[in-house]
């Protein structure tokens, strides 16, 4: 059976659609919740993003890149080339892919460890004009980290809330249904 260019449908997990050329294409939105009473298929623009109902009652979103204000009615919804576009509650125009929520992502590696010349130990005196107070915590060496251009991590072991990140394996979409 042929497909109708400009259909639009969920199954399972996924928001389906066909472009213009009859190709089906298929996003797997991100996770929200699972609000109590929805009805699956539904879908609407929240703020800048995109949600639909899942076949199993989750509600999911998918992100895109923000164009800028164009003419139309926000809320729009439509298949540009091969892309599921839309019109925030602002008129701005918004294209979904995958990646974009983690644009600034870039996997974290560590920088082997190297002695500066600016830091030495020094052996500890007493000073005579230096007294500790109740925010006076002694150094101590810990794991030599590079926060510049990376994102926010660094183990620690002393350091309570530290949760390590996990950004998983990355995949394009759409994905081309065949």
């Amino acid at each position: 059976m042929a497909k109708v260019p400009g259909s639009i449908w969920v199954e399972g997990t996924d928001w389906h659609y066909v472009d213009a050329n009859g190709n089906e294409w298929a996003f797997t939105g991100d996770y929200v919740s699972t609000p109590s009473g929805a009805l699956p298929g539904s879908f609407w623009i929240e703020g800048s993003e995109f949600h639909y109902i899942d076949a199993n009652g989750a509600e999911r979103k998918i992100t895109g890149p923000d164009f800028g204000a164009k003419t139309g009615l926000a809320g729009s919804l439509w298949v540009e080339a091969t892309w599921w576009a839309w019109l925030d509650a602002s008129q701005h125009k918004h294209q979904a892919h995958s990646d974009y929520g983690d644009y600034y992502h870039s996997d974290y590696t560590d920088d082997p460890y190297y002695d500066s010349a600016y830091h030495q130990d020094e052996p500890y005196y007493e000073h005579v004009d230096h007294q500790d107070s109740a925010l006076y915590v002694d150094h101590t060496d810990g794991p030599y980290y590079d926060t510049v251009l990376y994102h926010d991590h660094y183990d620690y072991s002393d350091y309570s809330d530290h949760i390590d990140e996990v950004f998983g394996t990355h995949l394009d979409q759409p994905v081309l249904v065949t």
